[in-house]
């Protein structure tokens, strides 16, 4: 399903938000066209050089569709009820278009719980943990491997992890790649409530 937040009531409507590459939070996006669609109408915006952009919406569920040159679109949804500001659910991050062997995961979530942490299982019998501890791991039978990008601690996400080697394996105890989410912080929040969303890139 689309990822979908929602926000608390006030009067003012303004939306704001920062695109950001999936692969780093400090690599901001110029010239990004975020586009919001309600009952056939369109509002749009474009980031600046500082990957930011505003538009003005009423309150309503919206399609949100975000897209920039060599990089694959990304569409959801949303429930704006309140104005929003950067930082939160107005951020959209874009994954470039991947090469032939390679994927992309991307995790995201609402607010709460505040951090919910990709996990890969990979090599011998899945048996290699790629996480916030170790970020990356290369399976040296097969040269598959996995990389945590982007870690996120804050809510709403993204945590980003990038495979490469993937389609050639022939080595059958090596060929499995597992990805799990845990919530890392449970008092926070429980993971059912989450709303998270998992997205698998490819191409």
């Amino acid at each position: 399903r689309p990822p979908r937040s929602t926000l608390f009531p006030y009067t003012t409507l303004f939306r704001s938000g920062v695109a950001t590459d999936a692969q780093s939070a400090s690599d901001f996006l110029d010239g990004a066209t975020i586009k919001f669609t309600r009952d056939g109408k369109v509002e749009s915006g474009t980031t600046n050089s500082y990957g930011k952009y505003a538009v003005m919406l009423v309150a309503g569920t919206y399609a949100i569709e975000a897209s920039r040159d060599g990089y694959i679109t990304f569409k959801g949804e949303i429930i704006v009820v309140s104005s929003i500001s950067i930082g939160g659910a107005a951020d959209v991050a874009l994954s470039k278009v991947l090469p032939e062997g390679e994927y992309r995961v991307t995790l995201t979530w609402a607010k709460h719980s505040r951090d919910l942490d990709s996990h890969t299982y990979l090599g011998n019998n899945a048996q290699d943990l790629v996480y916030f501890g170790r970020k990356s791991r290369t399976d040296t039978a097969t040269q598959m491997s996995a990389t945590l990008d982007r870690d996120d601690v804050n809510g709403y996400g993204p945590e980003t992890t990038t495979y490469k080697g993937i389609g050639t394996c022939t080595e059958k105890a090596h060929c499995l790649v597992k990805f799990l989410v845990d919530n890392y912080t449970p008092n926070d929040g429980d993971i059912g409530a989450s709303e998270a969303i998992i997205t698998l890139y490819k191409g």
